[in-house]
C-alpha cells in the first residue's frame, strides 16, 4: 500500500475534523477560538457605529439586516477566493477549522473560577468568570456563580465546539462543508456579540438572536442525544424533551440544559441579572434538585469534554458512512490516484488504401476534387468544369479576388 492509496482517506472530511479537533484540544498553541475573538471584536466595533441610542427602531432593524447580508456576502467571496488560492481543499478546511472551533477557552476560565471558589475567594472567582459570562457577576453568590459557570460550560460547548463541527460534517455531504461551518460560526458569534438581553440590543439584536438560535438548534439536539451513551442518559434525554416548551426561550437550549442538569441531579436555570441591566430575567428551573457548588463546575467540564470527543467521532462515522453509501454527491467525488488512473485509449481511424488505388491505376486524389482526371484514366477526354477541381492552371480562367 502506497501513500497515494491512503491519501483519499486522510483528506476526507472526517479525518480533517478529527485532526482539527485534536489540534485545538491537545496542542498548547492558542489556535482554537482566535477566529471567534477577532470576529467578535470586529462585530462589536461595527455595532457601535450602527447601533446608536438616537436611531429609531425601524432604522436599527434595517441596519442589522444590512449588516447580516453584507457579512454573508463578504464571507462567501472570501471563501471562494481562498478555495482558488489553496488547491488542497483538505488543508484549507483544516486551517479554518482550527481557527473557529474553540474547545479550551471557556473550559479554562471555568477551571480558574472553580479553583477560586474552592479556595474561598469569591471576588477572584467573579473576576475569573467575567469574560465568559454576560451576567452581572458582582451580584452572584457562590451558588449563583457555580450555576452560571456550569451553564456557560454547557452552552458554550454547544455553540463554539459542537455547532461548527456539526455543520461542517453536514455540509460535507453536499460538498460545502467549510462554507456551512463558517456561515454558522458567523451567525453564532454575531448573535453572542449582539445579545438581545444586553442593554441597547433589544431591537438591533433581534435578527442576530434568531440567527443564533437557528445555528445551534440542531447541534444542541444532537449533543443532547449524545447523552444516551452515558449512565442514566435515557432518562435524562426523556426529561429534557419533556421540558422543551417551558425550560428556555430557545427550545433546543432548554432541552440541553434540562438533560445535562438531570444527569448530575443539578438545578440549573432560574432568575438572573445581565450586565448593565437592572431587569431580572426569570427562567424556569431545569435539571435536578441540588443547588450547584464549585464541584459541579468540574463535573460539567469533564462531562462536556467526553461528550465533545465522542461527538467528533460519531459525526465522522455518520458522515463518512453517508458518503460511502452515496448519500450526497458533493464531497463523495472519487479521487484519482496513480492506481486508479486509466489512460485514454487511442482511437485509430483507418485511412484510404492509397497503394491499392495506385496499383489499380486510379488517382489518389479524392473523386470529389479531381473528377476530370478520373475520366481521363477511363479513356475519355479530360473535360474540366469550372469549380470541379481545387487544382487550378492557367486555362482555368480563375481570377482570385
Amino acid at each position: 500500500m502506497t501513500f497515494s492509496d491512503i491519501q483519499p482517506y486522510l483528506e476526507s472530511p472526517g479525518a480533517v475534523l478529527l485532526v482539527a479537533y485534536l489540534t485545538v484540544s491537545l496542542v498548547s498553541l492558542r489556535t482554537g477560538g482566535n477566529g471567534r475573538r477577532f470576529t467578535e471584536l470586529a462585530a462589536k466595533a461595527i455595532g457601535q457605529k450602527l447601533n446608536r441610542p438616537g436611531h429609531s427602531s425601524s432604522q436599527l432593524a434595517v441596519s442589522s439586516v444590512m449588516l447580516i447580508i453584507i457579512t454573508i456576502v463578504l464571507a462567501a467571496v472570501a471563501l471562494a477566493a481562498l478555495q482558488v488560492i489553496f488547491p488542497n481543499d483538505a488543508l484549507l478546511d483544516y486551517l479554518i477549522l482550527i481557527l473557529i472551533i474553540d474547545v479550551r477557552g471557556t473550559m479554562k476560565a471555568a477551571g480558574k473560577t472553580e479553583a477560586a471558589l474552592r479556595a474561598g475567594n469569591l471576588e477572584l472567582a467573579r473576576r475569573e468568570a467575567g469574560p465568559i459570562l454576560l451576567r452581572e457577576t458582582g451580584r452572584l453568590s457562590e451558588m449563583g456563580l457555580a450555576k452560571a459557570c456550569s451553564e456557560s460550560v454547557i452552552l458554550s460547548t454547544g455553540e463554539l465546539t459542537v455547532a461548527p463541527a456539526f455543520w461542517y460534517m453536514l455540509g460535507s455531504v453536499f460538498g460545502s462543508g467549510i462554507d456551512f461551518a463558517v456561515i454558522s460560526f458567523l451567525f453564532i458569534v454575531m448573535g453572542r456579540a449582539f445579545n438581545q438581553k444586553l442593554p441597547g440590543n433589544a431591537v438591533f439584536g433581534k435578527y442576530f438572536g434568531a440567527m443564533l438560535r437557528g445555528a445551534v438548534s440542531l447541534p444542541d439536539f444532537f449533543l443532547t442525544l449524545s447523552l444516551l451513551m452515558m449512565k442514566n442518559g435515557l432518562s435524562a434525554v426523556k426529561y429534557g424533551l419533556s421540558c422543551a416548551r417551558t425550560a428556555h426561550p430557545c427550545p433546543s437550549t432548554g432541552i440541553l440544559l434540562s438533560a445535562m442538569g438531570k444527569t448530575l441531579d443539578c438545578r440549573l436555570g432560574g432568575p438572573r441579572f445581565y450586565e448593565g441591566s437592572s431587569d431580572v430575567y426569570r427562567f424556569p428551573a431545569a435539571g435536578g434538585s441540588n443547588n450547584p457548588d464549585a464541584s459541579y463546575i468540574g463535573m460539567f467540564r469533564r462531562k462536556m469534554t467526553i461528550l465533545t470527543a465522542s461527538m467528533a467521532v460519531i459525526l465522522c462515522l455518520i458522515t463518512e458512512g453517508a458518503l460511502l453509501l452515496g448519500i450526497g454527491g458533493g464531497s463523495a467525488k472519487p479521487r484519482v490516484n496513480g492506481s486508479e488512473y486509466d489512460p485514454p485509449k487511442v482511437i485509430t481511424i483507418p485511412g484510404s488504401d492509397f497503394e491499392s488505388e495506385i496499383n489499380r491505376g486510379e488517382s489518389i486524389v479524392p473523386e470529389s476534387g479531381n473528377k476530370g482526371s478520373s475520366e481521363k484514366h477511363n479513356g475519355r477526354k479530360d473535360e474540366k468544369k469550372p469549380g470541379s477541381s481545387p487544382v487550378f492552371s492557367n486555362t482555368d480562367d480563375f481570377h482570385p479576388v
